[in-house]
């Protein structure tokens, strides 16, 4: 989850982002999709292999008046990794592997709190993110691979799925391929009534990118931008929170399926928009500032900043994930 971001290609890129770049006037854009019937903003934090027990300790602390609970609506368990063949197995390659015992201690801490517990595969396997062996899973094993990930979910009763596999550099001729991929694992879980949410890259390098994002509507539920500490509404370009939902929402999703990328692992970061650079300002543009309703992806759920061991920051979450008026 956590990456390093490529170079900035050249600005004109950013019409590629939105559609544009090609000859002729551009389309007149039609009204954005309808959100759907009581749009709880979703709250997704993420538990890496590498810090089980910081997460858990993290998400029971009691901050105050409002703690994790009162703001999450979504863990994501980043605990498994493909094979070459396309078959499942947990992440080995971190000092602690995960197992079937740690999905039940988060089960039985999410569930009975209305909080949904979905499995994150990811290809990450320890020199870095390794966009061959994803390759190898979702195009030359797809059927097998997905499979796996249905088995897995229906073994272990999880909530869905979410797909954490990432690339670095120009890997746009995958994009047909992923797209297939993530259509034949979507029907899957829709026929169980499940989850399916992506982790994108935030702009139009690498992959999985916004560029791809028209490829999966009615396909997935969410997307959640992978901007973290890259994001925040004062930034240019592609940085501001409002870029992040339009371009969402021109590619045919409801705005509020674009969950903004947010770093508990820093107090502060970026540039203000009016509200300051703190944890709890980009947390308030999120929820406040937007022409839709926004959500938020945590990286992750250790919580390793202060400013996110704070009552009151949970208390705003909680305002958001019940989409409270300001």
């Amino acid at each position: 989850m956590r990456h390093l971001l490529a170079p900035l290609a050249a600005c004109g890129l950013f019409l590629l982002a939105c559609g544009g770049g090609g000859g002729g006037s551009p389309p007149v854009p039609g009204p954005p999709p309808p959100e759907p019937p009581a749009a709880a903003r979703e709250v997704m934090g993420w538990v890496p292999p590498y810090g089980l027990a910081a997460c858990q300790a993290a998400v029971t602390a009691d901050f105050g008046d409002h703690d994790v609970q009162d703001g999450l609506t979504r863990v994501g368990l980043q605990f498994w990794v493909p094979r070459n063949d396309g078959t499942l197995k947990y992440a080995d390659h971190e000092a602690t592997t995960p197992g079937d015992s740690d999905v039940a201690w988060w089960k039985a801490w999410a569930q009975p709190r209305g909080i949904e517990v979905l499995l994150t595969v990811y290809n990450n396997v320890g020199s870095g993110w390794d966009w061959p062996l994803a390759r190898a899973a979702f195009a030359t094993h797809r059927a097998t691979f997905v499979a796996a990930l249905l088995a897995e979910l229906d073994r272990l009763g999880l909530d869905g799925i979410d797909l954490d596999l990432e690339g670095l550099g120009d890997l746009d001729g995958d994009r047909a391929a992923y797209a297939a991929f993530v259509a034949e694992l979507s029907a899957g879980l829709k026929v169980r009534g499940k989850l399916l949410t992506v982790d994108s890259f935030h702009y139009i390098w690498n992959g999985p990118n916004q560029s791809w994002w028209p490829d999966w509507v009615g396909k997935v539920d969410t997307i959640h931008a992978m901007g973290y500490d890259d994001l925040y509404e004062g930034g240019s370009l592609y940085q501001p929170y409002s870029f992040q939902q339009s371009t969402g929402v021109a590619a045919g999703f409801p705005a509020s399926a674009i969950l903004m990328g947010l770093p508990t692992y820093v107090d502060s970061w970026g540039t203000s928009s009016g509200r300051g650079t703190g944890a709890l300002a980009h947390v308030q543009e999120a929820r406040l500032d937007l022409d839709g309703p926004a959500g938020i992806a945590l990286w992750d759920l250790r919580l390793t900043a202060p400013a996110w061991r704070d009552a009151t920051l949970w208390a705003e979450l909680a305002a958001l994930k019940a989409g409270d008026a300001p």
